[in-house]
């Protein structure tokens, strides 16, 4: 008889046979105990697969996928052991998607308490579980938090997962189990807690989630749900779920699950010294415990807030909102456009890549250090709640002296009156102030009586009106002209260098409509246009546009340009621009020079031209093209055409069924979650399918080579390869009946391999070569039709 060291239950088992095996394929690196150390990806394989072959039995599931209905019996169950029942079910349906139904005859799943110790008992028919037993003494009700938990596992085993290792009933960490990080940390179906596996660094807590090799698992045995918290969810303070463990205490150990929404983690009643990361699969120290909070693979909270300590707050690649709240905090954005607020005390800030904005509200936020502050990528500073509570909000306070930058070794410091606001490390002094900051809710800019500016405003057409002479004293009063009607002129304003040394200030008004374009292509000095607010700065000249401007050409400097929500068409020319589309159906061009070009809402085409550029379409069904050289390009939200071009090139389609082209290079690809279109080109390509039933296409011999690393039929994952096979002088149907196409095993893992014969190969052409490595793929695994669209 086995004594838990944990519970102090004298009996947690399944009533199940097993063997002492397993099986690592050498793949996995080795901790210091010489035990491999597992992937989530393989820890969540063994959950489904390996522990059941490891004991000659099949895998096995609910004839059931994400969203549908599994009925259960809980009256068997005392009221207490009811209620923690629906508490561990709920806790299932949160990560899985899965619903179960409460019924008063038979379930699918019967729970009773009539036993001693804790097991579950499956029957299974051709790998589906027909009905399954789970008993949990109702005695085990002394061990608090370790009930609950057991009840999370047995279920674990009723959906068709095994334990983490080759164990059953008892088991020792040192002897039994087969990987280094088997622990609660990664799953529930583990025996070891976090404090008894050295190799793991987690405080102890009770689990009251599965974890994330447990979901993954569930998600490949059920699919991946789409109905979790789709709206816009909070959780920690104010959690929304009603889900146990949701409020983020800290004193248990949680993994989330979120189908969509914009969603914020609130830790912001929290005193602790918290580090809290949004990055998918990192683990997160919360409430005083070490690694007991973590986010799903696939899920993506936007938004965090911490609380009095001194915290750690890192973004992941959605526009994220990060409030460090009191105490001296480290706050680290990553892509995307995110806002970043230190709060009280001396932070340490970084926005990462992206258009960020640092936003302060009190000058007791004072004091931070911003590291990467980068005027030329579009990041701002939004002081204007701050001016505005100080009562000093005017158009531009730098020149009323209320904000001002002095150098300082590395940067320069960011003065509000006589209080360091923010240090902005590799900043000079000598910048436009006004222009680093957010102006939309600034006052108005005065009329400026100097530098008499250049208007220019369309010739045509010509309104119905007497010319006026020049003003003479004593005027006779005039009757003022009616306004004159919209006509919707499409008019080009353009200016050189000439035009610029000319004016104080270059003012467009633009009323009567059209589509309208701004031409500075001819400048050499740097400009900032805001189409949005109507307001830049083409090198020491100001731009004050009244009207709305669709187009933009830009010159041959490193220029940024900020749309506004209509259809704008942004061309960056020459030099590293940074382009913004904002609203609208953009067309947004880099031109040459590496070039950093964001989409963000409408349905966007994104070219990057000649140079290494990063493409980023945000929300909506884009087309982005890299163009020459090595490019980085998300797709973001949306059904959207990535195509690389030429160049080594890096691919994230993210959410959305997406259809991307590697073209020429040796590129990575990533589709993210959605039903995607893969088509690695030329050269050796390293293809990831992500979740969701995707298609990885080959149209000719110089595409063969690529590896992919997730194919999954269980997915709906299939290959296209009739162009391929078409150039070749033979079809799907041949190569499959003769043998030609085949899976070869090799050190490396799988191929798909086709064999030619040298009657039919073409002139040169090899006889024989390797389509696809496809990793994943089970040795004894046999090639069928259904392979294949």
């Amino acid at each position: 008889m086995h004594m838990c060291d944990y519970c102090g239950s004298n009996e947690h088992r399944i009533p199940e046979h097993t063997q002492d095996h397993s099986d690592t394929n050498g793949s996995a690196p080795v901790a210091s105990n010489g035990k491999p150390i597992a992937t989530v990806d393989q820890l969540a394989q063994y959950l489904t697969h390996g522990y059941w072959a490891d004991s000659n039995r099949s895998a096995r599931s609910f004839d059931v996928s994400s969203g549908g209905e599994i009925t259960v019996n809980l009256s068997g169950l005392d009221a207490l052991g009811q209620a923690t029942a629906r508490t561990a079910l709920q806790s299932w349906t949160a990560v899985s998607g899965l619903q179960f139904k409460e019924i008063s005859t038979r379930g699918q799943i019967t729970f009773e308490d009539v036993f001693s110790g804790a097991f579950a008992s499956t029957g299974v028919v051709n790998g589906t579980v027909t009905s399954s037993f789970i008993n949990v003494d109702d005695a085990w009700s002394k061990y608090g938090g370790y009930y609950l938990q057991t009840f999370i596992h047995e279920i674990g085993h009723a959906l068709g997962l095994g334990h983490a290792g080759d164990y059953n009933g008892s088991g020792s960490y040192s002897s039994d189990a087969n990987f280094a990080n088997d622990s609660w940390q990664l799953s529930i179906m583990s025996y070891f807690n976090q404090s008894q596996n050295s190799q793991v660094d987690a405080s102890f807590a009770y689990l009251v989630t599965p974890q994330l090799a447990d979901i993954l698992a569930v998600h490949n045995l059920y699919g991946v749900p789409t109905n979790v918290e789709t709206g816009n969810t909070i959780y920690g303070d104010g959690n929304t779920t009603g889900i146990y463990g949701h409020d983020l205490s800290g004193k248990v150990a949680v993994a989330l699950v979120d189908s969509g929404g914009i969603d914020l983690i609130d830790l912001s009643s929290h005193t602790t010294n918290d580090d809290l990361s949004l990055v998918a699969e990192s683990f997160s120290d919360i409430g005083g415990k070490r690694g007991t909070f973590t986010i799903a693979r696939g899920t993506v909270i936007e938004n965090a807030t911490t609380g009095s300590g001194n915290d750690k707050l890192t973004g992941n690649a959605a526009n994220n909102t990060l409030n460090g709240g009191a105490g001296h905090d480290q706050i680290l954005g990553a892509a995307g456009a995110d806002v970043l607020i230190g709060g009280k005390g001396e932070d340490t800030l970084s926005g990462g890549e992206g258009a960020d904005i640092f936003v302060y509200t009190s000058l007791d936020e004072a004091g931070d250090t911003i590291r990467d502050f980068n005027h030329a990528d579009g990041d701002r500073l939004d002081v204007t709640a701050l001016l505005n509570k100080i009562g000093q909000l005017v158009y531009d306070p730098f020149a009323a002296g209320v904000l001002q930058l002095k150098e300082a070794a590395n940067g320069a410091w960011l003065y509000v009156q006589d209080v360091k606001l923010a240090f902005l490390e590799g900043v000079s002094a000598a910048v436009d102030g006004l222009s680093l900051l957010v102006t939309d809710g600034l006052p108005a800019a005065p009329a400026k009586p100097v530098a008499e500016p250049v208007v220019v405003a369309p010739a045509e057409p010509v309104q119905d009106a007497e010319p006026v002479a020049e003003p003479v004293e004593d005027p006779a009063p005039v009757t003022p002209p009616a306004e004159p009607p919209v006509v919707n002129s499409d008019t080009v304003y353009t200016f050189d260098m000439a035009d610029i040394a000319a004016a104080g200030t270059l003012e467009i008004r633009d009323l009567d409509g059209g589509l309208d374009t701004l031409d500075i292509s001819a400048t050499t000095t740097r400009a900032t246009v805001n189409l949005a607010t109507g307001q830049g700065q083409i090198g020491s000249t100001g731009l004050s546009i009244e009207g709305d401007i669709e187009h933009l050409l830009l010159g041959s400097a490193n220029d940024t340009a900020i749309g506004s929500d209509l259809d704008n068409d942004l061309s960056g020319g020459a030099g590293r621009d940074t382009l913004h589309g904002r609203g609208g159906n953009d067309t947004l061009n880099g031109g040459a020079g590496n070039d950093k070009l964001y989409g963000n809402a409408g349905d966007d085409s994104i070219t990057g031209g000649n140079g290494s550029d990063f493409l980023r379409g945000n929300y909506g069904n884009d087309t982005l093209s890299g163009g020459a050289r090595n490019d980085y390009i998300d797709g973001g939200n949306g059904n959207d055409l990535l195509d690389g071009g030429a160049g080594a090139d890096k691919f994230h389609g993210r959410s959305g069924d997406d259809t991307i082209k590697g073209g020429t290079g040796a590129d990575k690809i990533n589709a993210g979650s959605g039903d995607d279109q893969i088509y690695g080109g030329e050269a050796a390509d390293r293809l990831t399918g992500g979740n969701g039933a995707d298609v990885f296409i080959f149209e000719a011999l110089a595409d063969v080579g690529d590896t992919i690393t997730d194919f999954d039929q269980a997915e709906g994952d299939q290959l296209d390869i009739d162009m391929l096979l078409e150039a070749l002088g033979t079809d799907l149907e041949t190569a499959l009946n003769d043998g030609s196409l085949s899976l070869h095993n090799t050190s490396d893992g799988v191929w798909l391999s086709l064999e030619q014969a040298s009657s039919s190969s073409t002139s040169g052409i090899s006889s024989s070569f390797n389509i696809a490595h496809l990793n994943g793929i089970a040795d004894d695994a046999v090639l069928s039709s259904d392979w294949f669209i």
